[in-house]
């Protein structure tokens, strides 16, 4: 095999030589029965992955219950409400991202806070507050707040039958404003 090099003004002729040795038949035949194999396998593994069922949930909350968002129905074969609505429990285990926004009206200064919980024990904490306003002419402190949002998210283990469930402190719902739950199986 010969290669002209052209590079500016100068010109490299490099020449390379190879010598071919034959090759047994048999280890060849090996070689493409193995590459036939494997594309047969890969082929099994994409039938799979586009067979494989998609576990997702969106859910809605309007309304709170002791502190913790009630959420509404779910029509979903993976996961199933509490009867007092406020815990998602899964029945498909795995491994799945879970996102929250809540939407809120913190009612305290300084202590308030969104919690994700998985059968009661904490996830995540977000904080919540309000804002602070002191009145020098009229010698009055006073906490204001406004409408805002926490959101919380996290890649948690949960095994069939765990509950999932959304509690606030030092804040109220805000009316007109649903807070969201999202949970995507990881995986297959």
């Amino acid at each position: 095999m010969s290669i002209k090099l052209r590079l500016l003004q100068s010109a490299r002729d490099v020449s390379y030589v190879f010598t071919l040795e034959p090759i047994a038949v048999e280890r060849i035949d090996i070689l493409e029965s193995k590459l036939k194999d494997q594309q047969e396998e890969l082929e099994k593994l994409r039938a799979h992955r586009d067979n494989a069922t998609r576990i997702f949930l969106y859910a809605e909350s309007e309304t709170w219950v002791s502190s913790t968002l009630q959420w509404k129905p779910v029509s979903s074969e993976f996961f199933a409400l509490t009867a007092d609505k406020t815990s998602i429990t899964v029945l498909h285990p795995g491994l799945y991202a879970v996102g929250v926004l809540v939407n809120h009206l913190p009612t305290q200064a300084s202590h308030g806070s969104i919690s994700l919980q998985k059968n009661g024990v904490q996830l995540q904490r977000a904080a919540t507050g309000a804002s602070y306003y002191d009145d020098r002419y009229n010698a009055s402190d006073c906490n204001t707040s406004h409408p805002t949002s926490s959101s919380l998210m996290c890649i948690v283990q949960v095994k069939k039958g765990e509950l999932i469930s959304i509690v606030c402190s030092g804040t109220s719902a805000v009316s007109n404003y649903v807070s969201y739950l999202t949970m995507v199986r990881i995986g297959a």
